[in-house]
């Protein structure tokens, strides 16, 4: 290069056309291009996100396409409850209850679905039993009592004593009586001395 731009240089001074000294410029920008062309072509390739998905307890998630995504697709997202729940809402970066969602790739993106159970929670209630001296007091079930459960309580004289009374959430002198627990109940017996 170095040489062809002195023989320019040389026929310019001798009155020539300088082409000489045109040419070697000419392919010196040429190859600079060459190099640069590759540099061009990688920094514009494509770019692509990545979509997390997870689910609490009680279902699943299905979603389509599949990734790695190009900017600003569209994904749809359905949550499918197991037997006994129901999704519930979208959490991460889409929110809301609407089932299938939709997600746009315009970033790396996670999305959580929220499940919960349809079933109503078991309620149980306690039973505060007491009673005074001269006997004792059995019940059936003997257990923690779930809503609805009929309880049947016995009291049982000491020798010298008899059964009088219920007092509390149960009233009268059945025995053995039957108490119905819709909520949390407390009973007394009392025992009088046998006359």
């Amino acid at each position: 290069m170095v040489r062809g731009l002195l023989h320019g240089l040389r026929t310019s001074i001798s009155g020539r056309i300088i082409l000489g000294a045109v040419v070697p410029v000419l392919l010196a920008m040429t190859m600079v291009s060459l190099v640069l062309v590759p540099r061009q072509a990688t920094a514009c390739r494509a770019k692509y996100y990545s979509l997390d998905v997870s689910w609490s307890n009680g279902g699943t998630v299905v979603w389509h396409p599949h990734g790695p995504f190009r900017p600003w697709k569209g994904v749809i997202l359905k949550a499918i409850p197991d037997a006994g729940f129901a999704f519930d809402h979208w959490e991460g970066d889409i929110s809301g209850t609407s089932n299938p969602a939709i997600v746009v790739m315009n970033r790396d993106k996670t999305v959580i679905a929220q499940f919960v159970s349809t079933t109503p929670p078991t309620t149980y209630y306690s039973l505060n039993l007491s009673y005074t001296t001269g006997g004792t007091v059995s019940w059936n079930p003997d257990a923690t009592f779930e809503a609805g459960t009929e309880v049947t309580l016995t009291a049982t004289p000491d020798t010298g004593y008899v059964f009088d009374r219920w007092e509390g959430d149960l009233t009268g002198a059945s025995n053995p009586a039957t108490i119905i627990m819709d909520s949390d109940k407390t009973v007394i017996a009392y025992f009088v001395p046998a006359t």
